[in-house]
């Protein structure tokens, strides 16, 4: 005697466990994606808290950079001082001293009224005016207080080192506050 089954009793199609499997494909595409964003964060975050001088130093020379209004010189690379006119401390020059970074500041009446060491040590400098409004600067400095990172082999002698590369744009005219 033969029996006849119902179509709820059969079970799932082909068609509906591809289907199935392609949206589980995807949700977890979806969660490694994020993992791997969250690990790329999470480094980011690391270097940072590791040598927090070298984040403000950067932020610094990036305020500077697009609170000028012109650059003296440019063109060509070059790991001479870098000059920043029309903000309104004054002109400020970043100029390499030993192995650090100064950061100088004259006022409008020529006076220094600072001068420090904005990073240290610093393995090399280079900047550039790409043109009139736009200047690119290069930093490498040697990592300082490096947290040990689990690694399968030997651990390297040499200290690691940063490279910042830095594109900013500079004010538009004298004493304008856009781009």
């Amino acid at each position: 005697m033969k029996r006849s089954v119902s179509r709820a009793a059969s079970g799932f199609t082909l068609i509906e466990v591809l289907i199935s499997l392609i949206l589980i494909t995807l949700a977890l595409t979806l969660a490694a994606q994020l993992l791997v964003e969250s690990r790329l964060l999470l480094e980011d975050s690391n270097r940072r808290a590791r040598d927090p001088v070298l984040t403000l130093a950067v932020s610094q020379l990036r305020n500077d950079l697009q609170g000028s209004a012109a650059v003296v010189g440019g063109g060509a690379w070059s790991s001479g001082p870098l000059v920043l006119t029309g903000l309104d401390v004054g002109t400020v020059t970043y100029a390499v001293s030993g192995n650090a970074l100064e950061r100088q500041v004259v006022n409008s009446l020529g006076v220094e009224s600072s001068r420090r060491a904005v990073l240290a040590p610093l393995k090399g400098w280079r900047w550039r005016a790409v043109n009139a409004k736009l200047v690119d600067v290069e930093l490498v400095v040697e990592e300082q207080n490096p947290v040990p990172h689990l690694r399968t082999g030997p651990t390297p002698r040499n200290p690691r080192e940063q490279r910042w590369a830095l594109r900013s744009a500079l004010r538009s005219g004298e004493r304008e506050r856009s781009w």
